[in-house]
C-alpha cells in the first residue's frame, strides 16, 4: 500500500496459483482413471515392460561372475590378486604369519641359546655346553656359531639345527595361544594334558626342544625348568587338552568353566540342572544341543506349519462381522486414553498440590503474635527449573496430543470404516489363494541360488587384501594380536560393486514378490465370479510377473539399490570420521544419512504402489510410478486411514500368531504327541519355535499388508472407471452405499472434517467415506485454494 500498488502483489499471486492449478489439471497422470476400451481384467493384453533394465541386470550378474573368477584366481589380473578364504579363518602367530598359509616371516632380535660340542667316539665322547646369544632369524635354516668363537677355529652346527621346520608355518595350520595372548602355529591341537611338554615362541621352542631331545636326564629336567620359566615370562605354555575350533586350539578347561558358571546361574534362577535325566553329567550346552536334535521336527513343523495355520485362522477371525471394528476402535480409544488420562491426572490432581502449601497461622516472638499467611505456589514460568511448571507443561503436552489424536480420528472416522472394509476384503483375497503364503519359499530359493556364488566370490575378494597385524593390550603383560586387512583402491571398488549387486538382486527378488501378490489380488478383485479364483491364479501371476514385468522389477529395485549403496558409502565415511575424531564431519554425515534413510523409505512406498499400478494396467515402471504418485495425493486421507488400520492389524498379527503357535507347541511337547521322548528342558524347542514363528508371521503379515494396499488401489480404480457397475462387493459395497448417503447429507456443509468432496448419485467415496467422487477433481497445489462451490479432492 505504501508503494501505491495495493493490489499488484495479490494479482500476481492469484495468477501464479491459476497457472499451477491449470498445470496440475492438465497433467495426464492426474486425471480420473479411465478403463481402457479392451480392459478385461488385470491379466489381459499385457506387453513386456522396461526390457533394457532386465538386460542391464543380467549384464550386472555376468560382471559379478567375471569379478568372482578373478578373485578366485581362475582368471589372472594384475590389479586384483587372488584370495584365499583360509586367510580369514586361520589364526595368526605372534610374527604375523597366518597359520597354514604363509611360508614364513623373518624375525628380528636375538635368542638365548645353548650349543653343545662333543669330542670322541661312541661311549668315549666328551661333550661341552656353550652358552651365548645367537641371531633370531626365521629365514635362516640353521643356527651356527661363528668360527671365531670356536676353540678350534672351525664353524659347527648346534644340535637343533634341524628344528627350522618350526618356522615353515605353511605346514602348521592350527593356532595355539600362549599366556601372553599371542599365538604360535602348531601342526595339531594337543588332545591331552602334559605339563612336562611345552609349546613356545619359535626361538624359545628350539631351546626347550634341544634340551628335551638330549639323552641326558639333566638336560631333560632342565628343559622342564626352562619351560616353566618361559611360561612365567608368557613365552611358553604347557600342553593342555584342547579341541579344534575353526583352526584355533580352544582349551577344554575353559569350556568346562563356562558350562559350570552357566549351570550355577541356571540353578540360581530355580532351574534344576542336576536332577533332570542325570544332567549333572552334562553341561548346559550339551543339554541344549541334545534337546534341539531331539525336537527339531517339532520345531520346524510348528514353526512353519502351525504358524501358517494360525495365520489363516487369524484372517478368518478378521472377516467375522464386528470383530475387526471392535478391535481397531478399541485400540484407537486406548491410545486416546493413554494420553488423555495422565494429562487429566497431572492437571487436576497433581498440579493443584502446588497451588497452596500450608495454612494461615501465627507465631509468638517475645510475647508478640505475628500472622503467617499460607505459602502459595503454582507455576512461575520465569523460573527455569520449576517443578510445578514441569508438571503443568507435561499435562498440557499430553492433553494437546490427546486433542490432536481426537481431531485426526474425527476427520478420518468414515475413512477408517472404509479401511476396515478394505482390510476384510484383503483377508478374503488371501484366504482364497493360500499358495500366496508359500511364495516366499520360492523367493528364498531364488535368493539362495544367488547367495551361494555371491558369498564365495565375496570371501575370496575379502581375503585378497594385505594382512596387517595390530597388537591390542588390555593389561601390562597381556596383549593379543589381531588381523587387519588393507585393500587397494581397485579392491575397494570391487567390494563396493559386490555390495551394490547384493542390494540390487535382493530388492529385485522382493519386487517380484510384490508384483506377484499385486497381480493375484487385483485379478481376484476384478473378477465377478470369485469361485473361479484359487491357487491357479497365483501360478498365473508368477508367469505374468516373470514374462512381462521382470524389467519393471529390475528398474524399481535398481533405484533402491543405488540409494542403499550411497548409504553404505556414507556409513563408511562415518566410520572414517569417527576414527579421526572429526565431530563436524560426523554430524554432517549423520544428517545426510538420515535424509537418505527418508528418501529410501519414500521410494519404497512409491515403488510398492507403482507395482500395483503395473499389476492392474500393465504400465511401464516410470508411468506406473507417476500414476501412483498422483493417486496417493488424490487419496492421501484414505491412505492415512488404511495405514492406521493396517499397522494395528500387523502388530496384532505379529503378536497373536507366534503366541498361538507357542501355545500349540507347548501342548505338543507337554503331552509328547509325536513320541519324541523326554527332554532335558522344554525351553529349548519353545525358544527356536518362537524365533521361526516370529519370522514366519512377519512374512505372512507383509503379504497381507501388500494385499491391503492392492485392494485399496483396486477400489479407487473401480469407483473411477466403473461408476455404474462396480466390482466391489461385500464389505466394500456396503461402505460405498453408506459413504454416498453421508456425502449427500453433508452436501454444502463446511468444516475441517468435510474434506472429501461431494458424491454424485450412485457414486462412491464422497465426504464421510473419504473417497473421490465419480468426477475426480485433480490435486491442487497448496496455496491455490478451491474455487467457489468447488469440492476439495
Amino acid at each position: 500500500e505504501r508503494s501505491g500498488f495495493p493490489h499488484r502483489p495479490r494479482r500476481r499471486s492469484e495468477g501464479a496459483r491459476r497457472k499451477v492449478k491449470m498445470a496440475d489439471e492438465n497433467d495426464p497422470d492426474n486425471r480420473k482413471l479411465e478403463a481402457p476400451a479392451d480392459f478385461d481384467g488385470p491379466g489381459k493384453n499385457r506387453r513386456c515392460t522396461d526390457i533394457p533394465c532386465c538386460i542391464l541386470l543380467c549384464a550386472a550378474w555376468a560382471a559379478m561372475t567375471g569379478l568372482g573368477l578373478i578373485a578366485t584366481g581362475a582368471v589372472a589380473n594384475e590389479d586384483l590378486p587372488p584370495g584365499n578364504p583360509m586367510r580369514l579363518v586361520n589364526g595368526m602367530d605372534y610374527m604375523a604369519n597366518i597359520c597354514g598359509i604363509d611360508d614364513k616371516v623373518c624375525g628380528v632380535g636375538y635368542q638365548e641359546a645353548k650349543q653343545e660340542k662333543c669330542v670322541g667316539y661312541g661311549d668315549y665322547q666328551v661333550c661341552t655346553k656353550v652358552y651365548g646369544s645367537f641371531p633370531k632369524d626365521d629365514c635362516e635354516t640353521t643356527y651356527k656359531k661363528s668360527a671365531s668363537d670356536d676353540d678350534d677355529g672351525a664353524a659347527w652346527e648346534g644340535p637343533y639345527n634341524d628344528y627350522n621346520q618350526t618356522y615353515k608355518v605353511a605346514s602348521l595350520p592350527k593356532a595355539y595361544y600362549l599366556p601372553s595372548g599371542m599365538a604360535v602355529c602348531v601342526k595339531e591341537c594337543p588332545s591331552e594334558n602334559n605339563f612336562d611338554e611345552f609349546i613356545c615362541e619359535y626361538d624359545y621352542q628350539a631351546k626347550v626342544d634341544a634340551l628335551m631331545d638330549s639323552d641326558s636326564v639333566i638336560d631333560n629336567a632342565l628343559a622342564i625348568t626352562y619351560g616353566l620359566k618361559y611360561t612365567n615370562d608368557y613365552k611358553c605354555m604347557p600342553k593342555v587338552e584342547t579341541y579344534d575350533y575353526m583352526g584355533y586350539c580352544m582349551p577344554v578347561a575353559a569350556q568346562d568353566a563356562i558350562e559350570l558358571s552357566m549351570n550355577a546361574a541356571l540353578e540360581a534362577k530355580g532351574f534344576n540342572t542336576t536332577q533332570i535325566q542325570n544332567a549333572a553329567e552334562k553341561g548346559w550346552w550339551e543339554m541344549f544341543q541334545a534337546d534341539f536334535y531331539t525336537s527339531y521336527g517339532v520345531i520346524l513343523g510348528c514353526g512353519l506349519g502351525v504358524t501358517s495355520l494360525v495365520g489363516f485362522i487369524y484372517l478368518y477371525i478378521l472377516r467375522i462381522p464386528g470383530v475387526l471394528a471392535l478391535v481397531v476402535w478399541g485400540i484407537i480409544a486406548m491410545i486416546e486414553a493413554f494420553f488423555l488420562l495422565p494429562g487429566l491426572m497431572l492437571y487436576m490432581v497433581t498440579y493443584p498440590e502446588y497451588l497452596e502449601i500450608g495454612e494461615d497461622s501465627s507465631i509468638a516472638i517475645n510475647g508478640t503474635d505475628y500472622a503467617l499467611d499460607a505459602v502459595t505456589g503454582g507455576c512461575d514460568w520465569s523460573e527455569p527449573f520449576s517443578e510445578a511448571c514441569g508438571v503443568l507443561g507435561l499435562a498440557y503436552i499430553l492433553l494437546g496430543i490427546a486433542a490432536l489424536w481426537a481431531c485426526v480420528i474425527c476427520c478420518l472416522r468414515s475413512r477408517i470404516m472404509l479401511a476396515l472394509g478394505i482390510t476384510q476384503e484383503a483377508a478374503r483375497a488371501v484366504a482364497a489363494m493360500p499358495f500366496l503364503i508359500f511364495f516366499p519359499l520360492v523367493q528364498a530359493a531364488g535368493l539362495l541360488v544367488f547367495f551361494i556364488p555371491w558369498v564365495i566370490f565375496s570371501i575370496y575378494l575379502a581375503s585378497s587384501g594385505t594382512v596387517v597385524a595390530e597388537t591390542v593390550c588390555y593389561t601390562t603383560n597381556t596383549c593379543i594380536q589381531v588381523k587387519n586387512f588393507e585393500y587397494s583402491d581397485e579392491q575397494l571398488g570391487a567390494g563396493l560393486y559386490m555390495l551394490f549387486i547384493w542390494f540390487w538382486t535382493t530388492q529385485f527378488i522382493i519386487a517380484i514378490g510384490q508384483l506377484v501378490i499385486a497381480l493375484a489380488v487385483s485379478q481376484w478383485y476384478f473378477t465377478r465370479d470369485k469361485s473361479t479364483i484359487g491357487n491357479v491364479t497365483v501360478f498365473d501371476s508368477v508367469r505374468m510377473a516373470f514374462r512381462y514385468h521382470m524389467g519393471s522389477a529390475a528398474f524399481g529395485s535398481l533405484i533402491i539399490a543405488i540409494i542403499k549403496t550411497i548409504r553404505a558409502v556414507i556409513m563408511y565415511l562415518q566410520g572414517k570420521a569417527a576414527k579421526a575424531k572429526n565431530r563436524l564431519a560426523s554430524a554432517v554425515l549423520c544428517c545426510i544419512q538420515c535424509c537418505m534413510w527418508c528418501v529410501e523409505k519414500c521410494m519404497k512406498f512409491i515403488n510398492k504402489n507403482a507395482y500395483i499400478q503395473i499389476a492392474i494396467f500393465g504400465y511401464s515402471f516410470c508411468k506406473a510410478a507417476r500414476k501412483a504418485f498422483w493417486l496417493i495425493l488424490r487419496n492421501i486421507l484414505r491412505i492415512a486411514a488404511v495405514g492406521i488400520v493396517s499397522e494395528i492389524v500387523s502388530i496384532m498379527g505379529k503378536c497373536l500368531i507366534p503366541a498361538g503357535t507357542i501355545f500349540v507347541t507347548y501342548i505338543v511337547l507337554q503331552y509328547d504327541v509325536f513320541g519324541i521322548g523326554q527332554l532335558y528342558t522344554i525351553y529349548t524347542p519353545l525358544f527356536f519355535t518362537a524365533i521361526i514363528s516370529w519370522n514366519t508371521a512377519g512374512v505372512f503379515i507383509e503379504i497381507f499388508s501388500m494385499a491391503i494396499s492392492t485392494i485399496l488401489q483396486c477400489f479407487v480404480a473401480d469407483e473411477e472407471m466403473f461408476p455404474n457397475n462396480r466390482f466391489a462387493e461385500g464389505n466394500l459395497s456396503g461402505c460405498i452405499k453408506k459413504t454416498n448417503k453421508d456425502a449427500k447429507d453433508s452436501d454444502g456443509k463446511k468444516g475441517c472434517c468435510s474434506i472429501g468432496g461431494h458424491a454424485e448419485d450412485g457414486d462412491g467415496g464422497g465426504g464421510g467415506g473419504g473417497g473421490n467422487n465419480a468426477q475426480v477433481t485433480p490435486v491442487q497445489t497448496a496455496g491455490a485454494g478451491p474455487a467457489e462451490n468447488e469440492p476439495l479432492p
